[in-house]
C-alpha cells in the first residue's frame, strides 16, 4: 500500500495557478482574517467571524476575488460603524494562501521546514515500524520451520 500511495504522489501533478483561484474562490484564508481582526481591529471573536461571514457571501455573491479585500470596508463599516484599520496591503497579505500557510511554522504545518521535520518523524517511525515487522516475520519463519521439523520427527516414528 505504500508504495502505490508513494508512486500516486510522485506521479500526481499540481496545477499552482488553479489551485490558487480556487483557494482564493473558497475564501480558505478567511479563519486567518477572522482572527486577524480580533487581535488588529479590536473585534471579539463573534463579531470578527460575523464580519468574516459577511465578506465571504459578499465575495461569492458578487464573484470578486477575496485577496482583492473589497468587501472588508464594506463589513466593517456595516458590523463596526468604523472604517477598518486594515490597509488593502495587509489584507491582501493576511489572506494571501501562501503567507497563510507560511504563518503555520508549528510541527506537522504545512510550510516546508515543518513538513520536512514531520516527515524526518514519521519516516523514523516508519523505519521502526519495518524493523518490527521483519522480527515478527523472521519469528514467524523460524516458528514454521521448527513446526515443520516437529512434524517431520512425528511422521517418521
Amino acid at each position: 500500500m505504500l508504495d502505490l500511495a508513494a508512486a500516486v504522489l510522485h506521479a500526481a501533478a499540481i496545477d499552482a495557478a488553479r489551485l490558487l483561484r480556487h483557494a482564493d474562490a473558497a475564501c480558505i484564508t478567511i479563519t486567518a482574517l477572522a482572527g486577524r481582526l480580533v487581535c488588529d481591529e479590536g473585534l471579539t471573536y463573534r463579531g470578527a467571524h460575523r464580519i468574516a461571514a459577511q465578506i465571504v457571501e459578499a465575495v461569492i455573491g458578487r464573484r470578486v476575488p477575496f485577496g482583492e479585500g473589497e468587501a472588508i470596508r464594506a463589513a466593517l463599516g456595516d458590523r463596526a460603524a468604523r472604517p477598518a484599520a486594515m490597509d488593502a496591503a495587509t489584507f491582501a497579505t493576511t489572506v494571501a494562501p501562501g503567507a497563510f500557510v507560511a504563518r503555520r511554522d508549528c510541527p506537522g504545518g504545512p510550510p516546508p521546514d515543518a513538513l520536512d521535520a514531520a516527515f524526518d518523524t514519521h519516516a523514523a517511525a516508519l523505519d521502526a515500524l519495518r524493523a518490527r515487522t521483519w522480527v515478527r516475520v523472521e519469528r514467524h519463519l523460524v516458528a514454521d520451520r521448527r513446526r515443520q521439523a516437529a512434524f517431520q520427527s512425528l511422521t517418521k516414528a
